[in-house]
């Protein structure tokens, strides 16, 4: 017969706060660290594109992409030499157009569809957002200083940090991960052998118990299902997937693994272990909702995310915006801010603090500092701006983040 004391203790999990605070991040928090804002990628797919430059991508697909390109958007052609600039949005957000409404379009003398089209995109932004690129000089000792603060918040009180990114580039993950477990890590890369492996799986399962991402997840290693722990240490929700996620179109599990690796690629590469699922379905699928005009989110496993996400937003005490413009085009997002703000009493309304970067002494002369502003205060009226960037939250985190409850 249970006791009271027992079910106390069974409970205990369910009275504890989701988090504290939630740092959102949107793309501007990953510029410091030297990933580019997606207005910027384009731009640099298309000059790897014309140079052959992706090594996990076969050259006429190359060849193919750069032409599907240069013919929907001439400009791109220009932009090599002028300062024409054509968004990926508005590249997206035409390939998604066309599949909505089942347009087709010749490209050339190929008879490659708009889907095959938008499958060679993202496998392109995918490699151009490889974590590699940004792990020396001062953008590693910047992320190595967030990482400080995300941690001492973390031991700070009993509850989890939240973090909701619209990103999925995984600079930050592979800076906490490192910290976890580097010798594992640097030990899988140098000899995958057999007593390495075993680690691995010992720090995935550790993984699961610190890290709730808002979904259950397979172990790489050995098709582990990890259910999402009852009190992580982070609550990391990815609302538009993850360079170092595969999911499987037929059992519809998700892969996470250490983010030293970038996986979304194996997606495009002959059959191996490492993008066949355990169920026997090949190839795994990477996941990620790219920036368009017209976006997706009815994927199994992010809409579970998403719906967490909205449950960590209702009940956080300070929602903290870092490099998140905030854009119209948004809905979904602007859809559950709104349902997560207005699901709280008046006078139990988070703190909102918003952290963005502006070079000028007097940013609100800055016309995009001023409309930022004003999409803010039109949603969120109690929202602060800081605008330091994340420079002035890693200096200032003792004053600006809330600690977390003390046992």
């Amino acid at each position: 017969m249970l006791t009271q004391h027992t079910l106390n203790n069974l409970a205990e999990p369910l009275r504890q706060p989701p988090a504290d605070t939630v740092l959102f991040l949107g793309a501007g928090a990953s510029v410091p660290f030297g990933f580019p804002l997606a207005s910027q990628l384009l731009g640099k797919v298309y000059q790897r594109l014309r140079k052959r430059g992706f090594k996990d991508m076969k050259a006429k697909d190359q060849a193919f992409l750069a032409q599907a390109l240069a013919s929907l958007f001439p400009a791109l052609m220009r932009s090599m030499r002028t300062q024409v600039t054509v968004s990926l949005p508005s590249v997206l957000g035409v390939l998604n157009h066309m599949l909505v409404a089942g347009a087709r379009i010749r490209f050339g003398r190929t008879n490659r569809t708009v889907a095959a089209t938008k499958v060679l995109l993202e496998q392109a932004i995918a490699q151009v957002l490889d974590p590699k690129d940004v792990t020396g000089g001062k953008n590693k000792r910047l992320l190595r200083q967030f990482a400080k603060v995300l941690w001492k918040r973390v031991e700070s009180g009993s509850a989890a940090l939240g973090v909701i990114s619209t990103n999925y580039d995984v600079c930050v993950e592979q800076v906490l991960f490192h910290d976890l477990f580097g010798e594992v890590c640097t030990a899988l890369r140098a000899d995958p052998d057999e007593e390495a492996i075993r680690i691995a799986k010992a720090t995935h399962r550790a993984v699961a118990r610190l890290f709730d991402f808002g979904t259950s997840w397979r172990c790489v290693y050995d098709g582990t299902v990890f259910p999402r722990p009852e009190q992580p240490r982070f609550r990391w929700y990815k609302l538009h997937g993850s360079l170092n996620w595969l999911r499987c179109d037929q059992c519809e599990h998700l892969y996470i693994i250490n983010p030293d690796w970038t996986i979304a690629p194996l997606a495009a590469r002959e059959p191996t272990s490492g993008n066949t699922c355990h169920c026997g379905c090949f190839p795994l699928s990477q996941l990620l909702v790219t920036p368009s005009l017209v976006r997706d989110i009815r994927e199994s496993n992010l809409l579970e995310i998403w719906r967490h996400a909205l449950e960590l937003l209702r009940t956080a005490r300070q929602w903290i915006f870092i490099g998140y413009s905030l854009p119209s085009e948004d809905v979904a997002i602007h859809n559950i801010l709104q349902r997560a703000h207005s699901a709280r009493q008046r006078g139990d309304r988070p703190e909102v603090l918003v952290v963005d970067f502006c070079s000028q002494p007097d940013a609100l002369r800055v016309p995009r500092a001023r409309e930022l502003r004003d999409r803010y205060l039109a949603m969120l009226p109690q929202a602060q701006f800081y605008w330091g960037g994340v420079q002035q939250l890693i200096a200032d985190a003792d004053r600006l983040l809330v600690r977390g409850r003390q046992e």
